[in-house]
């Protein structure tokens, strides 16, 4: 599935680092139906548009974003990408009941972090689930 048929589908995009849970999330998916993606390191600097759809809007390129620091070591994460709400409520309660480890970092795809790089999403993440408590 290429990245336009990904983002028409919908799609679960994660940069989780154990092998054995990111296997486990992904066969969820899988049973699911739902299409996933890989995020990697090098993807940090990316945005998120970048991320989802392989294009980049008219002034939204990482150029004039906060770059990631040369030792950052982007967090585990869950990006959902184009699910309706039916799709995330089913993929989160068959995550809970499968027993998956939590993965604290999550976020939706909009309008507003389209133009943030992946790093600052994470940091976003980060600071919102701290804030939370």
């Amino acid at each position: 599935m290429n990245k336009r048929q990904q983002a028409a589908a919908g799609c679960v995009f994660m940069h989780i680092p154990d092998s054995g849970k990111r296997n486990r999330i992904e066969a969820l998916c899988r049973e699911l139906g739902l299409a996933y993606r890989t995020l990697e390191a090098g993807d940090v600097n990316q945005t998120v548009l970048e991320l989802v759809s392989g294009q980049t809007a008219p002034g939204s390129a990482a150029k004039g974003r906060t770059a990631a620091p040369a030792l950052y070591f982007l967090p585990e994460l869950l990006l959902f990408q184009g699910l309706t709400g039916r799709d995330l409520s089913r993929f989160l309660d068959a995550y809970r009941e499968a027993g998956i480890p939590r993965t604290d970092l999550k976020a939706a795809v909009t309008p507003q972090n389209l133009r943030w790089t992946l790093y600052e999403l994470a940091e976003q993440l980060k600071e919102e689930h701290r804030a939370m408590g």
